[in-house]
């Protein structure tokens, strides 16, 4: 019987998985066998930076930590709370973040929030309470899977929406999207993008 290097991994790998499942669950011959000095999870670790090294033969870089934009800041002193009438107008059309051109959101007059985070599109509704917050509801979203920064920008969007967040103006050009005391900046767009 001829067995390639490949069909030898595959098995290795599928033997690998059973056997730290298997270790896992408790399930197997309970001490039939003597245990080796290493568990097979250190077995298994082994096994996968073995099999998994790049071309050139050393093991894989780890991953970076995911890098964004660094969209979320503390709110600025010179922040003026948008109410009223004020912030039915600055809502009234897309918002795009100044960082990060790519992540839009957009509040319609029926209460329904569209946005896209960088990566994905998704829709909320939306309410404004007496204090003139955003509460933001009902969040859905396309699970679209994305790069490490992308994603970590897309998490600090979500995060501030379901932060019941204000409106703030800045200075003539910039808007702020703040909730509990750290928000993101905004430029309002010409006309509707989403």
């Amino acid at each position: 019987m001829v067995t390639s290097a490949k069909s030898l991994r595959k098995l290795s790998i599928a033997t690998a998985v059973v056997a730290l499942a298997g270790g896992v669950l408790g399930v197997g011959a309970a001490e039939a066998q003597e245990r080796p000095a290493t568990s097979s999870i250190d077995q298994f670790v082994q096994m996968s930076s073995d099999l998994f090294r790049d071309r050139g033969g050393s093991p894989a870089p780890a991953p970076d930590a995911p890098v964004g934009s660094d969209l979320i800041r503390p709110i600025p002193e010179e922040s003026d709370q948008l109410e009223g009438e004020r912030l039915g107008s600055a809502l009234d059309s897309t918002l795009r973040v100044k960082n990060n051109h790519e992540i839009t959101v957009d509040f319609r007059e029926n209460g329904l929030l569209s946005y896209n985070d960088g990566c994905n599109t998704g829709t909320a509704n939306y309410q404004i309470d007496n204090t003139g917050a955003l509460r933001i509801s009902d969040l859905a979203e396309t699970k679209l899977a994305c790069e490490p920064g992308t994603q970590k920008d897309a998490d600090d969007l979500k995060l501030i929406l379901r932060s019941n967040p204000q409106l703030y103006q800045l200075d003539s050009t910039t808007l702020f999207l703040s909730g509990q005391g750290h928000g993101i900046d905004f430029e309002k767009m010409h006309g509707r993008a989403i």
